[in-house]
């Protein structure tokens, strides 16, 4: 029987013989994307007003309440040191939660902002915001 051994960002790590595992892709550094989105002009300003339905907002909101939990479970999981395979479960479950919510969102925008943009002939600059958020969200 092989063990195994999972270690949280709090463990020490031990030593490895160099060259001899694979080295892993740097982690990208959220908050510094965060930063720059946040510097970033956003083309919305120059988009039409989004109006939604405000069930539609309210069931978004609730959907996220729920995710934001979710995610404060899992933190509580890795500080009571839960087994790996268990916190890599719930962490798909919030992904999965968190496209659902994006694809509402997508759909919503569609329908709706896409629809009043191509009635009031501000299409262009809808469709480039929109493809701009999407290559965000893909990449």
């Amino acid at each position: 029987m092989q063990t195994v051994l999972c270690f949280f960002m709090s463990d020490p790590v031990p030593p490895v013989p160099t060259g001899s595992v694979p080295s892993l892709p740097a982690e990208p550094d959220w908050e510094e994307e965060w930063e720059l989105a946040l510097e970033r002009p956003p083309l919305s300003g120059r988009a039409q007003p989004h109006h939604h339905d405000p069930q539609s907002r309210r069931k978004l909101i609730h959907r996220l309440a729920r995710i934001e939990g979710h995610v404060r479970g899992i933190r509580s999981m890795i500080e009571q040191d839960q087994p790996c395979p268990d916190v890599l479960l719930q962490i798909a479950a919030v992904k999965g939660a968190l496209d659902r919510v994006a694809r509402l969102i997508l759909d919503d925008h569609i329908r709706h902002c896409i629809r009043h943009a191509i009635e009031s002939g501000n299409i262009e600059v809808e469709l480039e915001e929109l493809q701009r958020a999407l290559d965000r969200y893909i990449s």
